[in-house]
């Protein structure tokens, strides 16, 4: 409510003259309007500011679906712009700028993972890779040199295996079949024959790569057939 200049009384907000002592109250008038214009553009600036705070959600997603990170990166740092200034502004939505905020920062840390952790991974491959080599050096000769050819038999058993499963009648095959079958027992006893307990890191470590190797090798061959 306005109030008269000459009286003091309360009047109407769209009062000419006071009703108590017939004083022209233009002043008080204007006084309100300009109250209310204010408020009125006070309104008009928090819209605008919600707005934006909406739009910074926008300028997010839109983001999301950028193939190019230095773009994604700009995306990124002007919706946070965006919506901080629109929470400093007092916006009355104020969930979708923080939500913004939020969502963004879980992007960016997703963005820095998924570019660090296949580094991490690569040098820790060639590390290991490193290692193996080393390990392999260490082994002793001897050992070495059984466990690959027993490899390299169990390839060539597993070939011939299928060749005969494939021709079961064939009487050269049949006779060859016996020669690896006896070979493959031999290869059997000479690797159980090895005491684990005695061996070296290298030599245990080498020795139960190659014999698990080979179990699989088998395993797959039977399976397959």
């Amino acid at each position: 409510m306005a109030y008269c200049s000459n009286c003091g009384a309360y009047v109407m907000d769209d009062a000419v003259f006071c009703h108590n002592c017939g004083n022209q109250i233009n002043y008080s008038i204007s006084s309100t309007r300009k109250e209310n214009v204010k408020k009125n553009g006070m309104e008009e600036t928090n819209k605008v500011y919600t707005l934006l705070g909406i739009f910074s959600l926008l300028i997010l997603v839109a983001a999301f679906f950028i193939d190019n990170v230095f773009l994604f990166l700009i995306l990124c740092l002007l919706a946070f712009v965006i919506a901080i200034v629109s929470i400093i502004k007092k916006c009355k939505l104020k969930g979708f700028p923080i939500v913004t905020i939020v969502i963004g920062v879980c992007m960016i840390c997703l963005l820095v993972h998924t570019v660090i952790t296949p580094q991490n991974n690569n040098t820790r491959d060639s590390a290991s890779n490193i290692n193996v080599s080393n390990d392999y050096k260490n082994v002793t000769p001897e050992l070495k040199e059984f466990l690959d050819s027993y490899e390299s038999f169990i390839d060539e058993y597993i070939v011939f295996m299928k060749e005969y499963n494939n021709n079961p009648t064939d009487i050269g095959l049949l006779t060859d079949y016996y020669d690896f079958l006896s070979k493959y027992n031999e290869y059997l006893s000479k690797v159980d024959s090895y005491k684990t307990e005695s061996m070296t890191t290298a030599d245990y470590n080498y020795y139960i790569e190659v014999t698990t190797r080979c179990s699989k090798k088998i395993l797959n061959s039977l399976d397959t057939d």
